[in-house]
């Protein structure tokens, strides 16, 4: 018993040390300053009432916290000490995805068996959201039903080994399946709500053997993504189409070349034996490497694979040049991304249509992601050159192609592209959203450009085509009335948003600064902070506690995420 209590010890004294690790000299001097002042006795140490109270710094209410005790105790003792407070706490601020959803989990377990059950999940969820007084419904037993209704939901998708339990593996499946969900009820974990393809424990098990990969439903092969070959087909395209039937030949000067002229050197990262991988293993490959903030190493990845293919041209190729292309702009490579574009030219040539490739000639349409025309079209928008004006022309003439296609959607048009099983609504929907995701992209190059009234038209017209797209369109009215000084109409639109978001916060905290408010934008900004530390917020909270009077300790923030950022290949995106 001795031996097994000194390897926890050893256990919890190396998860202190990473966990300083992941919090920066302020935090850790704010943590354990609060942590002093709570702590009983001489061995500095606090009881349960003590932690809930503390916790509440954290947004975290009482009925989290209650629960919160015990997975922080991992001595066992009734007491929490510095050392558990630390590594607890680091993994509420800073914690991955999965190690997340194992404290969640003990929240929900409360007998501490080996998994939890429908019982202890209704229980949890009925406790929080009376606690939160959240507004899922107004009466009482509609909010059983809701919780009875989730639960249910929950062990039928969830329970794979049917033992009436969810075992901590079923357990994260069903986080990811429900982020929204959870969010919502437990947001000072800050669980991510952008939609993840949940990889189910019984596919874990099947791709036990391949520990390089990450099974999952990857959105480069979703059947959705057929409605992507959905394409008008312009004059010039129809011309070419007759010439090919009779010549069974592509001319040279409609031919697509992409061809790799960047080339990320390898710093230890991911290398794949792409001969030995399958194209889905590849695309999990790149989606663990992106969910983790690698970027990097995800680029040299698509290097790999990309160097492998040279320049074949097939559907699952296109995806990777999209991906590709995608993590250059996020990483502000757009020099790169021009240089290795040019051989695409209008997107619309013969052969990247299934019918005149070789990857799939039984196909009809467009192999070209949507996803790529919209990069292709955005691109002059980040350029040296600032080619704004031809960026936004580039912009109007995929909206307008867009807008073709949604009017032309029909049960013929789907049975031309070989998708007549899809659901016809469900594209529709599917094109619905492209149309609006263009249109913010005008709207953006519009102020950009700085023709703020032409903006707010758009918007307008963005509001009646889309009424539930209420709060990004009041988000980017209230940025143009900022732009033009005018404070209260930017506050009035502001008021539209959500009000908790952390978006909204950070635009509230910049009226703070512009009224002269620095003390107000540096409280705002610090609860922003403890619910996220992405780029923006970091930025934001930067520069409000320059304006607060405290530069040195601003400096110090950007100075570890910078440091921070580059173990993650992630500088460029701090740095801007």
């Amino acid at each position: 018993a001795g031996l097994g209590n000194m390897g926890a010890q050893q256990s919890l004294q190396e998860e202190y040390l990473d966990a300083l690790q992941r919090l920066n000299s302020i935090e850790q001097e704010s943590i354990i300053n609060s942590f002093k002042t709570a702590a009983q006795g001489k061995r500095k140490r606090i009881d349960r009432a003590a932690f809930t109270f503390l916790l509440q710094q954290y947004n975290i209410p009482e009925v989290s916290g209650n629960r919160l005790f015990e997975a922080f105790d991992q001595k066992r003792t009734g007491y929490i000490d510095l050392e558990e407070f630390i590594c607890g706490l680091a993994v509420v601020l800073r914690g991955t995805f999965h190690e997340k959803c194992k404290l969640l989990f003990r929240v929900f377990n409360l007998d501490n068996e080996e998994g939890v059950s429908k019982e202890e999940l209704k229980s949890v969820l009925r406790s929080v959201i009376k606690s939160n007084k959240t507004d899922v419904s107004k009466e009482e037993e509609q909010q059983m039903k809701i919780v009875d209704k989730i639960a249910e939901e929950a062990f039928r998708n969830c329970d794979i080994t049917n033992t009436e339990t969810l075992l901590p593996a079923e357990f994260e499946y069903w986080v990811k399946r429900n982020p929204q969900v959870l969010q919502q009820l437990f947001k000072w974990l800050s669980i991510p709500t952008e939609e993840q393809h949940a990889v189910s424990p019984q596919e874990e098990i099947e791709t036990a053997g391949k520990p390089q990969f990450l099974a999952s439903r990857s959105s480069l092969t979703d059947d959705m993504e057929l409605a992507g070959s959905i394409w008008i087909k312009s004059n010039q395209l129809l011309a070419w189409q007759q010439g090919f039937f009779k010549s069974r030949s592509i001319p040279e000067s409609h031919y697509t070349l992409l061809v790799l002229k960047y080339h990320n050197p390898h710093k230890g990262g991911h290398i794949i034996d792409v001969e030995k991988c399958t194209f889905k293993e590849i695309v999990t490959c790149l989606e663990q490497l992106v969910g983790e903030g690698r970027y990097d190493d995800g680029l040299f990845v698509t290097g790999q694979v990309l160097m492998h293919y040279k320049s074949q041209l097939s559907e699952a190729t296109l995806k990777l040049w999209t991906c590709r292309f995608s993590l250059m702009f996020k990483l502000g490579m757009f020099e790169a991304i021009e240089a290795e574009m040019e051989g695409l030219g209008d997107l619309n040539k013969l052969d990247t249509y299934f019918e005149y490739s070789h990857s799939s000639p039984s196909r009809k349409g467009s192999m070209m992601p949507y996803s790529l025309r919209l990069l292709h079209a955005e691109l002059r928008m980040y350029s040296s050159n600032q080619k704004l004006k031809g960026a936004l022309e580039s912009i109007y003439r995929l909206k307008a192609q867009t807008s073709k296609v949604i009017s032309s959607l029909c049960g013929e048009v789907l049975m031309e592209h070989g998708i007549a099983t899809l659901n016809l609504e469900d594209v529709k929907v599917l094109w619905q959203q492209r149309l609006f995701r263009v249109t913010m992209s005008a709207i953006n190059c519009l102020i950009l450009l700085q023709d703020f009234d032409l903006a707010l038209e758009e918007i307008k017209k963005c509001a009646k085509l889309f009424p539930d797209k209420g709060e990004p369109l009041a988000y980017l009215t209230g940025r143009i009335y900022l732009s033009l000084g005018d404070l209260s109409a930017a506050e009035k639109h502001f008021q539209n948003m959500d009000s908790d978001s952390v978006t909204t916060q950070l635009h509230r905290c910049a009226l703070e600064l512009y009224y002269g408010r620095a003390s107000d934008a540096l409280l705002r900004s610090e609860e922003c902070y403890k619910r996220s530390q992405s780029a923006l917020v970091v930025n934001n909270h930067a520069i409000s506690m320059f304006y607060a009077g405290h530069p040195k300790a601003g400096v110090q923030l950007m100075e570890y995420y910078v440091q921070s950022a580059k173990k993650n290949g992630q500088v460029e995106e701090v740095m801007g």
